[in-house]
């Protein structure tokens, strides 16, 4: 998981915890933290969830075929090392386990439509006679991804029924789409497949935790360092509460993680509050941040 994904997922979480009506009857710092924990836990699900009606896409498409006794069709995933790779992955059919992840089960027609819609394509005609070579597997696998599975809304629909994501989630399903992508483009033939882990490594998992904390806990004393830098005849009150929010995160950061340099960090917030603010309050975002970035150079040694 990326610093972006990680800072907005915190943002969402900072968020209810400080606007919503919903968390305020249990509003304190360790039910925020499970809360952010809770959606950490369901962005990595959303990365298997594609992956599970791709290999069961494959299960359905092996089984018709076999049955037909089509031969020229039954190799597209029969002989695919990508397809094959991964139903042999235990690791992978361990975290679906423990995900409760089952298509086969739980939404069993979406995965079969799927096959239909690729069985109609144009896509076996293309690739009918280079099954046999690794890179033409790999695109073929691809394919079916990005143009049957990535961008169906049944999938869509499944993540909401499964309280997984919603409209509002669209970047971290995308998130999750390129994750796959890479496992895709970075398996090799007689290799198990990388996939990734909750946190990238131990700085990531203690950084989530530790800019939550900050945010909550410096909250008061950082709105107060934030009013020094509004625009002359503007109140914190006045700004929308997705600003006053974004605003808190990333002056948090600025302030207390200086580890990072400021600008990044700026880009990438600004970059953030593209989905959620007008291009006015953006300007204002950033004049705001820009002159705590200022303040935090000026106290830092030479």
């Amino acid at each position: 998981m990326n610093l972006r994904i990680i800072r907005t997922l915190i943002l969402k979480v900072l968020y209810a915890h400080i606007f919503s009506q919903r968390m305020s009857s249990e509003s304190d710092l360790a039910s925020a933290q499970k809360h952010l924990l809770n959606d950490v836990e369901r962005a990595h699900k959303l990365y298997f969830c594609p992956i599970s009606v791709f290999l069961e896409v494959g299960k359905h498409w092996e089984r018709i075929w076999k049955r037909r006794k089509r031969l020229e069709f039954l190799g597209f995933f029969s002989e695919n090392f990508l397809y094959q790779t991964m139903l042999q992955d235990k690791t992978l059919q361990k975290n679906m386990i423990d995900f409760r992840i089952d298509f086969a089960h739980l939404f069993d027609e979406y995965p079969l439509a799927v096959m239909h819609n690729i069985a109609k394509s144009s896509l076996p005609q293309a690739y009918r006679h280079t099954t046999k070579s690794i890179e033409n597997q790999r695109k073929f696998a691809r394919h079916v991804f990005e143009q049957f599975i990535a961008t169906d809304e049944s999938l869509h629909e499944f993540y909401a029924d499964q309280d997984l994501a919603y409209s509002e989630d669209d970047e971290m399903i995308a998130f999750a789409n390129t994750l796959f992508r890479k496992t895709l483009l970075g398996t090799n033939p007689d290799e198990p497949a990388t996939h990734p882990k909750r946190f990238k490594n131990e700085y990531y998992r203690k950084f989530i935790i530790d800019l939550l904390n900050e945010s909550i806990n410096q909250r008061f004393e950082t709105e107060k360092i934030i009013k020094t830098y509004l625009v002359k005849g503007w109140t914190f009150d006045r700004l929308s509460s997705v600003c006053r929010t974004v605003l808190l995160l990333a002056s948090t950061e600025l302030l207390h993680f200086k580890d990072i340099p400021p600008k990044p960090i700026i880009t990438e917030y600004l970059s953030i509050s593209n989905d959620y603010m007008e291009p006015q309050e953006i300007g204002f975002l950033n004049a705001v941040l820009d002159g705590i970035s200022n303040r935090v150079q000026s106290v830092l040694p030479s």
